[in-house]
């Protein structure tokens, strides 16, 4: 059992102790002191913060100056009065070219046995380079009109077959002439000669198998294509070419 001693302190200790619970503040004024204190250190922490500078006064934008009034174009001065052009001369009417008359044929150019005009040997040379000029103007004539005449196909003409044979065989039976004693301008005039009716009259040529057809098939004569025709033409041309310088060389036009 406890002693007297010993249970006055426990009293003297409780006393103490309830003594010191009563000098303890309230919750109520411990949530105001730290109130207090909290709002004592944000004013300390505002005063710390430096003084903020004031932004410089904003200058004002000079006042706009108005544009100098524009100054007006000088008046333009009136085109001047367009020229009429001339009243436009009508073209002349075109007149036709007269349809060409066939090279009329002398009967004694056929015939190989009649002797060629002024080829006797009794002859001047004048005289024989005038016949050897009228046998070649013959044989031009007669080729061109050779070529236009098969040339009318290309359009769909009608040559005349009787015609073209006649053409055939007049230039075939032109005669040899004699140019002895003539210049040397006649005697080529005359090589050129014989060699353009070689040319047109030998065998297997383009005028030749013209002619064939116009003897045996005329009725076919129209089925010649256009290119035949053109290649016809051409070879005519040509036998034409061989003699056209040195007929022109001698008198010819």
């Amino acid at each position: 059992m406890p002693t007297f001693r010993t249970t006055s302190r426990l009293l003297w200790l409780l006393a103490g102790a309830l003594a010191l619970a009563a000098c303890q503040p309230s919750p109520a004024e411990r949530q105001a002191t730290i109130d207090a204190q909290v709002a004592l250190a944000v004013v300390a922490t505002q005063s710390a913060l430096p003084t903020a500078t004031a932004y410089a006064t904003s200058t004002m934008q000079p006042t706009l100056t108005a544009p100098s009034t524009a100054t007006e174009f000088p008046e333009q001065p009136p085109l001047a009065t367009a020229t009429a052009y001339p009243t436009s001369t009508m073209y002349p009417t075109y007149t036709p070219e007269p349809t060409s008359t066939p090279t009329p044929i002398p009967p004694t150019a056929v015939a190989v046995a009649q002797p060629p005009r002024a080829a006797t040997p009794q002859s001047s040379p004048l005289q024989k380079q005038m016949a050897l000029l009228d046998q070649m103007t013959l044989l031009h004539n007669l080729l061109v009109e050779f070529g236009g005449s098969v040339g009318t196909l290309i359009t769909h003409g009608s040559p005349d077959c009787n015609r073209l044979i006649q053409i055939f065989d007049t230039v075939k039976a032109l005669p040899e002439m004699d140019v002895t004693g003539t210049d040397i301008v006649v005697q080529q005039a005359y090589t050129a000669y014989r060699s353009s009716i070689e040319h047109f009259t030998k065998p297997e040529t383009v005028p030749g198998d013209v002619v064939m057809l116009c003897r045996t098939q005329p009725e076919n004569l129209q089925n010649i294509s256009g290119l035949q025709v053109s290649t016809i033409v051409l070879y005519v041309e040509h036998s034409d070419s061989l003699v056209e310088h040195a007929w022109q060389t001698i008198g010819g036009r």
